[in-house]
């Protein structure tokens, strides 16, 4: 799993202990942290760098995956 998440998301402790989770259940999980992203940023990829970025990790992420 992946799993983006701001360092200004409301929902920053739960991510992490998503992630956490995730790895103590033995699975894998990358977790992304974004400096300065709020919540739900991915949405505005025209106006933030990061959001690209962060779509462009997501979109190779499923590719590699659902091509495996």
């Amino acid at each position: 799993m992946q799993v983006h998440v701001g360092d200004a998301e409301v929902l920053l402790d739960d991510s992490v202990r998503y992630a956490a989770s995730v790895h103590a259940a033995g699975g894998k999980a990358e977790l992304h942290l974004w400096e300065q992203m709020p919540h739900v940023f991915v949405s505005s990829p025209q106006e933030l760098q990061a959001a690209r970025h962060a779509l462009d990790l997501s979109a190779a992420f499923l590719t590699h995956h659902l091509l495996a």
